[in-house]
Parts: C-alpha cells; structure tokens; sequence
C-alpha cells in the first residue's frame, strides 16, 4: 500500500503493525482522506514486539522523524562496471538486431533475446556480439560509455578493457557465458538472467525473486487463462515465506505452498489439443537449479560449514578448523514453488502464520585476501572477492518428484511441468495428507467449482534444506590473539557441549559491533544500511571469533571493501568521532541514557531480531580491544571511556534490581569495593558473594580487577575466598535476562 494507490473515499486505514520508519508510516496512512474528506482516522495496533513498543511509547517519532536522505554512488568500480555493461550491450545487440532485422525479446533490463538463444548461438547472436565489443572501430563507443561515468582515466581504460578484451577471464563476455550457464539463475531473458548474476545493475522492481504459483484463472466465456495467478518475493525470502506448510492471504483467501516446480508455468494446449500446466522454459529445467551437499560442524564452538556437489560416496567428512565430525545435509534452491492451484480456503480469522527467516552465513572456503595489524593493532582483517553467503532454512523439508493433475471446470489438466511434493501436504486444513508409495493423494477445498488436484508419487522421499546463495565481497575483523584477563570467544561452550550462558554479552559484543561497523561504512559512503549484509558471527581458532559483512548485490558494489581500503580513517570515524553518528553516540544525553540500545543507536527494524543482543557499548568495546592493543575494557580498572563510563552505577543498580527481586525475604548485603566493582555478600555466610562483572572479563583468577575485588572481599568476609566459591555474574545478563541469572546463580548456590 506504499505505491500512491489510490482507493477513492477511504476515510479509515488500519493497521496491525508499527511499519519499518516514518515513511513507510505516511505512505500506507496516506490511503485515506483523499477525497477531500475534513479528516481521516487512523488506528494503528502495535505488536507485542520491541520495534512497536519503542514507537508504541514514542509515536511523534513514527510521524514525525526526518526520512532517510537518498543516496546515489558514483564512485564504486563494481557499480560503475554494471552500468558501463548495460549501456555496452545495448549498442552491441542494437547492431545485431538492425543487421539481421530481427526484434529481440526484452524487459526493464534490456532487449538481449531469450537466454537459450544465447546459449543455442541462435542465428550467430553469441559470436557477432563478441565481435562487435572485440571490434577496434567500436572502441570509441567504448570510451564515450565509460566517460560518462567517470572522469578517471584508469578506471575509463580498466571500463574498456572490460568489453573489449573478450578471451579474459572475467572480461564482459565471459560473465556473460557464465550467467547464461548459471543454472541457480533461473529467468528465461538473458538481459534478467545478466541482472540477477550481477552483470547488470538491477532496474525497477527487483527480480532476483522466485514466484508462488498458486490458482489457476477462469476467463469469461468459462475457459481457463494462460498465466497462472502468482506472487513473488526476494529468494532469500521465499526460502521461509513461500516454504511447505507456509501460507499467505491474498483476496482474502489463504494460500498454502506444497512443494516446488520448474519455473515459468502457465496453463496451455499441446499438439493434439489437450490441457495442460507446462513450463515455458525448457523442458528438462531441473525443479532445483542448485543442489548441493551441505557439511556443517557439529562442536558449537566452530560454526563452520562447506558445501560442494552431491557425492553418494562421500559420508564422512572432518571439520578443517576444529576436526570435528561434519553433519551432512542436501540444501536446493528451487526454481519456483506450488499450491495445489486452488483459489484456497477462505480467511475466517486473524491468525498469524509466523516464518522464523535465518541470518545469513559465509562460507570460509574461498582463501581470503588478509591484511596484517598496524603497530599497536590486535586485529586481522580479510577480503573475499567472491565470497560465498547462504541463507538456509532452519528446518529439513521431506518429499519426492510427484506426477500432478487438476480437475478445473470439468477439464483434465495434468501437469508436464515437473513438481516436487512436500510430505505431508498442509493444504490449509487441520490435517495433513501423507504421501504413500503407489497412492494418490486428493486435494479439495470445499468448494465443487474449485481445482481438485491429484498427487502421485513417483520418486523416493528424501530430506532436503531450502538454501540461498549470493557470491559477492565479503570481509571480516577480528582479534589476532586473546587478551590477558578477557574472554573473545562468542561460542564457548561449557562441559556438557552446550553454549555458555556467561558468554552471551561477548557473542552480542561481535553483533553489535556487526551493525556498528555496517552503519559507518553506509554513512562514510552515504548509502542504505541494507546495502550491507550482516552476516552471523564465526569462531576462529584460539577461543576467537569473527565480524562478517558483506555487500548486499550479486558480485559485489565494493561497499564493504571501502572497509579494508580506508581502516584507519574507519578507526577515527568510529572512536574519535569523527561521524556525527558516532559523535551523537558519544554524547552525554545519549551515554546517560541508553545503556544498551536504542533507536538512537543501534537499533531499527530490519534488525529486529538481534535486538535482544545489541549493546553498542560491547561493540565499540570489542572493537577497541582489537585496534588499541593496551585496551583491557576495564579489567585494568580503567573505565575512562566513553563505552565504559557509568559501567560501576550501571553494575551497583543491576544487583540492587537482582537483590530487590529475588531475594527480597533474604536479603544480602551490598558492597561496592574501591576498584569500583560491586559484590553483594550474605551477613551469615552461608550463601557464596556474587560479583558484577563486565561481559568481556574472564574471571576472578584470569582477570586482575576480579581478583583484586576478591582480595577486599576476604579482608571484608573475613574468610578465604576463590573462584570455586564465589559466583561471577556479567552486567550484560543482569540487564536482560535476570530470571535466567536468578536461576544460574541458584545452580551455583546448591554446588
């Protein structure tokens, strides 16, 4: 409802949540009181959810906050290289069109001709084209392109090199041939299959998507339409939204996915006149364009994963960071996904199917580019230049190839197109269908004028993973070497193999600094965040982990290379202030207020569901443990820090708030030592101290302000005191998750 619909007299506009920012909040509130109505009301019900009980307490920033200041980047060689390719090859397919006076099939992208014409050299169009850009009488058009983008003569010869250079390896043409053999690109325009590789830049509306297809369309004289009703979302969406069992409302009716398909489907006739669901693509297209075998290892402390072709004989693999045994599982990327064809049941209530939609993860095979610290730095930066990144789905899938038929208005319409069924089928009723060797399984929705739809297995069932996968730039920042007294490792486990809940504030230090470090490159170059993936932290050997980023677009925008290039001037834009992001970040009001996150901070929607982690203290903390290599985050009892001041009032009202709750009929006692650290100690003795702790310490005997406080503490108690009686409890769990201290302290009590 964003796109300037107008819907007449519509004087009332609901909605069932707070949406992303102002804007997008005026847009869909707009649809009303345009008739010239003398007011309109609008009811907005705010979710249960952190984004809308921020807004829900602070509305005049959803209706009034300044709109985000549009960008346009005219400097990134990568983007450069998709704009100069797309202008190029206008020229190089207008010249093959006009010579052999054919019209080439095109969209928003270009008008290139079909993908297998390409690939088939229909009518030469593969070898005039690379004459034409080889050609050294069209070099001036080359140059003329390329000096419209830019006014540097390096990048205008790397640009016409590009092009005309056509036997190198990644030269215009290559890719080109590479996108057109590229079986996870599945459009069957060449100029959308170049768009979707990365070879172009993407217009308009984006169309990296995979459809749901979903209803077959009557006609007016009671016949059946060619083009099958459909919706479409992002790939790396519709690996959740679009998966088995999902559903989606449209026209007020729900719409359940059963499985998957070979991409371009429509309704048609064959040679002798029958009905049928096809594909127009070409016929023996796989259903799963990408299909790979997917190793992940099983110690929780390494999250790392490899993917390589299927290979039957291969059923063991070892993890080569850890050594691990890896857990192998198929991950596919389907061409399109499936109803049952039906028009769905209809909406009867307000229920909510929620998709959980899983962060994006790299994977470490491609050898980075790595570059060594600065004197005084502890960090290790690298760069990979196609890198590879998943987005995979949290749960397997269970089904088989199927042969399908519909019933439609008493017409017999099997599908050729080749399917792929989930087991069992949810199709929007309470119960589910299996699917049984040699049975057929009948779907109906109640309704005799709808499609009935017939579903017999012809395969073996199998177990399957929807996956994503975007190669592009990828880099990543972390310590070099551990620090004396602190603890970097955001996947420690303890002795039963499960994640440490001490060590939560340092696996939420590397996601805040994640998006801290996404935020300065968006705001040095002046672009969206979500230009910039946040991929899921890594482990990395030595009890370490890794931040990953990556750029947003096939092939890379050069975005988070800028990163890498320009470290040091990063270094001060963050820590010096020298972005007005920062310096706000670092101001008084700000430090006084926030002592976690917030919306001023680091906070917004798109990153919603690592809200419960982000700390922008921790991750400016972490980040200044890995460039200052005398930092210690306070484990020297130096907190005169813009990301540590506070910390010991913040540490004393946390077990002030712990001690009020939980022990209020027993209480301890409070005692704040001279390093500054707080402890709370039972007057009888019976009951071991609590100390606060920062989440980057390692402990009372590792770190030197723990044991010093543990020192005073003995003189104080009067008893000899040592980390197997005493209980450390980190500041970043007391804040968030106090029940969950509540009961690890009660653990360590009855030990």
């Amino acid at each position: 409802m964003e796109a300037g619909v107008d819907i007449g007299s519509l004087s009332a506009v609901m909605m069932g949540n707070v949406p992303p920012q102002r804007f997008n909040y005026q847009q869909r509130v707009g649809r009303g009181g345009r008739r010239g109505q003398a007011y309109s009301v609008i009811l907005t019900l705010c979710r249960g959810r952190s984004h809308d009980e921020h807004y829900f307490l602070n509305p005049q920033q959803i209706t009034g906050d300044l709109p985000p200041t549009p960008f346009l980047s005219m400097d990134q060689y990568e983007i450069l290289q998709r704009l100069f390719a797309k202008e190029v090859l206008y020229y190089a397919f207008k010249d093959y069109a006009s010579a052999h006076n054919r019209r080439l099939e095109g969209n928003t992208h270009g008008e290139f001709g079909l993908r297998k014409d390409w690939k088939q050299n229909s009518q030469d169009i593969k070898d005039e084209v690379k004459k034409w850009l080889a050609s050294p009488s069209n070099g001036h058009i080359l140059t003329e392109i390329a000096a419209l983008l830019t006014s540097n003569q390096d990048l205008i010869k790397k640009l016409t090199d590009y092009a005309a250079l056509t036997t190198l390896p990644n030269s215009l043409f290559e890719n080109i041939e590479k996108a057109a053999e590229d079986d996870s690109v599945v459009a069957d325009s060449l100029a959308e299959c170049l768009a979707e590789d990365g070879v172009l830049p993407m217009y308009g509306m984006p169309t990296r998507d995979r459809l749901l297809y979903h209803s077959l369309q009557s006609t007016k004289d009671n016949g059946i339409r060619e083009e099958i009703s459909s919706v479409s979302r992002p790939i790396d969406q519709a690996i959740s939204a679009f998966a088995p069992g999902a559903s989606i409302t449209k026209d007020k009716h729900v719409l359940t996915a059963i499985g998957f398909s070979q991409a371009s489907l429509i309704y048609g006739t064959g040679a002798y006149g029958n009905s049928y669901v096809k594909t127009k693509g070409a016929p023996e297209a796989p259903v799963f364009p990408l299909r790979m075998a997917f190793w992940e290892c099983q110690n929780h402390s390494c999250n790392n994963i490899i993917t390589e072709l299927p290979d039957s004989n291969n059923s063991v693999k070892h993890c080569p960071s850890c050594h691990t045994p890896m857990k192998r599982s198929i991950i596919c990327t389907p061409a399109a996904f499936v109803t049952s064809l039906s028009r769905g049941f209809d909406q009867r209530d307000d229920s909510e199917i929620l998709v959980k939609r899983n962060g994006i993860r790299m994977e470490s095979t491609i050898p980075p580019q790595t570059i060594p610290p600065l004197p005084g730095q502890n960090c290790v930066l690298t760069f990979r230049q196609g890198g590879k990144t998943w987005r995979i789905s949290d749960k397997s899938i269970n089904g088989c190839a199927c042969d399908v038929c519909y019933s439609f208005g008493g017409v017999q319409i099997p599908s050729s197109a080749k399917q792929w069924i989930a087991n069992p089928i949810y199709n929007g009723t309470d119960t589910p269908y299996s699917l049984e060797p040699r049975a057929n399984v009948e779907l109906k929705t109640g309704d005799s004028k709808d499609v009935i739809t017939l579903i017999k297995p012809r395969g073996a069932l199998e177990d399957i993973y929807l996956a994503a996968q975007k190669i592009t730039n990828v880099i990543t920042i972390s310590p070099k070497t551990a620090v004396e007294g602190l603890i970097l490792e955001p996947f420690h486990c303890n002795q039963d193999g499960m994640l440490d809940f001490r060590t939560q504030g340092v696996r939420a230090a590397y996601y805040s600094l994640s998006f801290l470090i996404q935020r300065a490159i968006a705001s040095r170059l002046d672009v969206d965040p979500t230009e910039i993936d946040v991929v899921e932290v890594l482990s990395k050997a030595g009890g370490l982990g890794e931040v990953c980023l990556a750029d947003e677009k096939i092939n890379g925008s050069g975005f988070v290379a800028d990163f890498i290039d320009r470290f040091p001037e990063y270094i001060k834009r963050i820590l010096e202030g020298d972005d007005v992001y920062f310096r706000k970040m670092f101001g008084e009001d700000h430090i006084n207020e926030c002592n976690s996150s917030c919306y001023k901070c680091l906070m917004n929607f798109r990153n919603m569901p690592y809200h419960g982690l982000l700390d922008w203290r921790l991750g400016i903390s972490l980040f200044r443990v890995m460039v200052d290599s005398s930092y210690t985050a306070g484990a020297d009892g130096v907190f005169d820090y813009p990301e540590l001041r506070g910390w010991e009032r913040f540490a004393e009202d946390r077990l002030v708030a712990l001690n009020e709750g939980f022990y209020r009929t027993r209480p301890f006692n409070l005692e704040i030592a001279s390093t500054g650290v707080p402890f709370l100690y039972d007057p009888s003795g019976t009951r071991k101290p609590i100390f606060a702790a920062h989440p980057l310490w390692a402990g009372v005997r590792e770190t030197a302000i723990l044991a010093d406080t543990l020192l005073e503490a003995e003189i104080k108690l009067n008893t000899t005191l040592s980390e197997n009686n005493v209980i450390v409890i980190d500041t970043f769990n007391l804040l968030r998750r106090i029940s969950n201290c509540y009961e690890y302290i009660q653990n360590l009590q009855n030990q």
